[in-house]
């Protein structure tokens, strides 16, 4: 009882009225998908009330964990690991007229992302893995819920397969020759996307927002600091996100 007062009230500090809709629905409501109208959006949100959403929804809205520091306006903001689209909603209520491309490579996240950004111009939704090379890759659901879908290359004779893009292809595929922002939620896959070909695109990036994994993949931020040590950068820290600010010339 107790954890659910300190929830409302969060909630009706953050966004009113609103707020308390959203936790009468989340505890109260028939509906397993929640949807909130959140003031100064051209769309609700639409999180499902079970699973991990609304926790996500809190990371991102209440606890602010994208909220960065950033010198200019960006332009363009990767996405990987884009989930159902809260993060997208967020840089775009921040920055709206940047043009952000989203990566989600599980089917009912990736149509929850559809859902949540329809509204949104600029906004490019891809059903795919990122990886560090074009192949086929294996989803699998360690039990962790809908924010916790990871993935590994597919062997000969997998089924329900899907397919991976290297940030390189997506800057080919896009005609862009930096990118202002990746953020990069992609559950211990940072490791290979981290660890093989990055001279091709950090060079090209200014700022990384990475969660790091070490929980599902031990050694993951010895990994992916072993290839950041060979460039100029600043860190911060946001949350559970780590923020680099690349000092490419």
């Amino acid at each position: 009882m107790k954890k659910r007062l300190v929830q409302l009230k969060r909630l009706y500090r953050a966004f009113g009225w609103e707020g308390v809709t959203l936790f009468l629905k989340l505890h109260f409501g028939g509906s397993d998908l929640i949807q909130i109208q959140l003031s100064g959006l051209p769309q609700p949100i639409y999180l499902r009330r079970k699973g991990s959403d609304y926790v996500v929804f809190e990371d991102i809205f209440l606890k602010h964990e994208y909220h960065f520091k950033h010198m200019s306006k960006p332009e363009v903001i990767l996405d990987a690991g884009a989930n159902i689209g809260l993060a997208v909603v967020f840089f775009k209520r921040k920055f709206p007229d940047v043009n952000i491309i989203c990566i989600e490579p599980e089917s009912s996240n990736f149509e929850m992302l559809k859902m949540n950004t329809a509204k949104y111009k600029g906004v490019t939704c891809i059903q795919k893995g990122l990886w560090h090379k074009t192949c086929s890759l294996k989803i699998s659901d360690d039990g962790l819920g809908e924010w916790g879908f990871t993935v590994k290359e597919a062997s000969d004779g997998d089924t329900d397969t899907v397919e991976a893009i290297s940030i390189p292809d997506i800057m080919k595929d896009f005609g862009l020759d930096k990118i202002n922002v990746v953020k990069m939620d992609i559950e211990g896959s940072e490791v290979e996307v981290m660890g093989k070909n990055h001279e091709s695109w950090i060079p090209k990036t200014e700022t990384l927002l990475v969660e790091l994994h070490d929980r599902l993949r031990p050694g993951c931020s010895k990994s992916v600091f072993s290839t950041l040590v060979q460039y100029d950068f600043s860190l911060d820290h946001v949350g559970e996100n780590t923020i680099v600010h690349f000092h490419n010339q």
